[in-house]
């Protein structure tokens, strides 16, 4: 048995994605630095149970001040997780990189829901683990 090669591991944690717009990106898996800023920012703790999490989550989506939050914290998590094109939430778009602000709104929806997915951490992709994020 041998370990596995780097370029092997970085494959698993980055795809291409094709959003209903018709635009394509590659993502990559959210680094747990940036999960962890994730969840702190929308104030979700990580050692609640996923019914928690998702009854958490959904007040969130119904209250208007909880939701500016969570927008906020899908902003930041965009530019970390979009590796191209490159994605900035500070610079403006040039040729050589977009505003996370000049992403399509659906994209960016559409994308944040890929990438929580893909990084295990939806309410889908914890279903199908049968896993929670007890720490």
């Amino acid at each position: 048995m041998e370990p596995t090669k780097a370029s092997e591991l970085v494959k698993k944690v980055i795809k291409l994605v094709e959003c209903k717009s018709g635009n394509v990106y590659k993502i990559r898996k959210m680094p747990l630095a940036v999960m962890a800023g994730f969840f702190n920012s929308i104030e979700l703790k990580l050692s609640q149970d996923m019914e928690t999490m998702q009854t958490s989550l959904k007040e969130q989506l119904s209250d208007p001040a909880k939701t500016e939050k969570l927008i906020l914290a899908m902003r930041g998590v965009l530019p970390q997780c979009i590796l191209e094109p490159k994605v900035s939430s500070t610079e403006p778009s040039t040729d050589a990189a977009i505003n996370v602000d000049d992403i399509p709104i659906e994209d960016q929806f559409e994308l944040f829901g890929v990438i929580t997915d893909f990084s295990g951490i939806s309410a889908e992709a914890l279903k199908k683990t049968n896993t929670s994020l007890k720490v």
